[in-house]
């Protein structure tokens, strides 16, 4: 259902097309607010929808993650930009896809997240990519009451900042259609990285990794994971080869897939790496 892409800016920081229109121009609207960006195809025969969220070091944006999605009316996919709006010191839903979740829409329109509340507002707070799984019973999942969205599995929330907190983006996945299959979040400490947040979706128990699992950083000549080249180039990458997505998983043949890495920065310095594997 899931396609991740890279969107790169060139020398004069602007956006290279990305060959798939929808995201292009998802990706040329971010650039011109700055903010993340929420588009549906123009075709009428394409359910095809794409978000862009930008990835800020120190003011500029350096990188940008596409999320594209082939939906319709049967299919449970969401995607969500929450913004702090007026004078109260909280988050308004601003940017929303939500397919066939009619009534979880409704719902969202009229919910106000404070700085620490729910899942936008965890994201604000700290400023890093936030986890929420087994959304149903979740204590953190606000919404999940009158709003028809039992059906919904997992959300990743992912901050958008620059010198000031932009918005709160959320990707909302259900178990009948899994956005990935993967979801990790990476920090690197020195000579490694440290796993703080994962979630799973039809992966088996030898794929999963505990929290606090940790992964050398890879030595030169050895070859990076997602999560290595992310930190390397402070952008957004992607990839299909499997020792590439499984950082941590020795031997690992799980097969073709597609991952990205999104790294999030804390002034000058990668602080964390979100990564999707589809």
């Amino acid at each position: 259902m899931s396609q991740f892409l890279a969107v790169e800016l060139d020398s004069a920081g602007m956006v290279a097309t990305s060959g798939v229109p929808v995201v292009d121009a998802a990706a040329q609207e971010s650039l011109s607010t700055g903010l993340p960006a929420i588009k549906k195809s123009d075709l009428a025969t394409d359910g095809s929808v794409a978000m862009t969220v930008p990835v800020y070091k120190e003011g500029q944006i350096v990188s940008m993650a596409g999320f594209l999605a082939h939906c319709d009316q049967q299919t449970l996919c969401v995607m969500e930009v929450w913004q702090p709006i007026g004078v109260y010191d909280e988050l308004s839903l601003t940017l929303g896809y939500f397919g066939a979740m009619e009534r979880f829409q409704n719902v969202s329109a009229y919910v106000r997240f404070e700085k620490g509340s729910g899942l936008p507002g965890q994201v604000w707070e700290n400023r890093d990519c936030i986890i929420h799984d087994n959304l149903p019973s979740h204590p953190g999942f606000l919404r999940a009451a009158g709003a028809s969205a039992d059906s919904l599995q997992l959300a990743i929330g992912m901050p958008v900042a620059d010198e000031e907190f932009l918005a709160s983006v959320l990707l909302i996945s259900s178990d009948a259609f899994p956005i990935a299959k993967a979801y990790e979040v990476w920090h690197p400490d020195g000579d490694q990285f440290t796993l703080t947040q994962a979630a799973y979706q039809r992966v088996s128990d030898d794929m999963r990794l505990e929290i606090g699992a940790k992964v050398p950083v890879a030595a030169a000549g050895s070859p990076p994971s997602l999560v290595d080249l992310a930190l390397q180039q402070g952008a957004v990458v992607t990839g299909e080869q499997s020792e590439r997505l499984w950082i941590g998983r020795d031997g690992c043949e799980a097969g073709s897939g597609m991952g990205i890495a999104i790294p999030f920065y804390q002034g000058d310095q990668v602080h964390s790496v979100l990564v999707c594997v589809a």
